[in-house]
């Protein structure tokens, strides 16, 4: 196990945070605007939204710096990075979209799709978090 090169953790959060946001308005916003538009009565209105958007950045900091972490934790200097963040990302993805979504799918009412969507969404996010590991995170330089 490779000891945690604190700063170049942060500055990897920081870079993970804004790759996977950005995907994640891409994905939203753009890709799947109008599978959200078709059930607009579930969704928050516009306004509630924006008083609420603090969380949806407080969550992807906090996946952004515990998913930097934990790959800096794992990081084998000897291997290649690239196919070292993508294996993570992989690996991290079950536990960060697949669990939580199952979980809530008896719960919440809305068509099952969107649960698909939004682990097709996160699987996204973790391997882009893991090329972004990979290219940020190098301890030794």
């Amino acid at each position: 196990m490779s000891p945690v090169n604190g700063k170049k953790c942060f500055v990897t959060s920081v870079a993970i945070f804004a790759a996977v946001t950005a995907v994640d308005v891409v994905l939203n916003v753009v890709v799947l605007d109008k599978q959200y538009e078709a059930f607009t009565s579930l969704w928050r209105s516009e306004m509630r939204v924006r008083t609420l958007f603090p969380l949806l950045f407080l969550g992807q900091a906090t996946f952004a710096y515990f998913f930097a972490w934990l790959y800096a934790m794992g990081f084998e200097p000897e291997k290649p990075a690239v196919p070292q963040g993508l294996k993570f990302g992989l690996y991290v993805w079950p536990l960060f979209a697949v669990s939580g979504n199952l979980a809530a799918a008896p719960f919440i009412n809305i068509p099952l799709r969107f649960f698909a969507f939004w682990m097709a969404t996160g699987l996204l996010d973790c391997l882009m978090a893991g090329l972004v590991a990979a290219r940020f995170y190098r301890p030794r330089e």
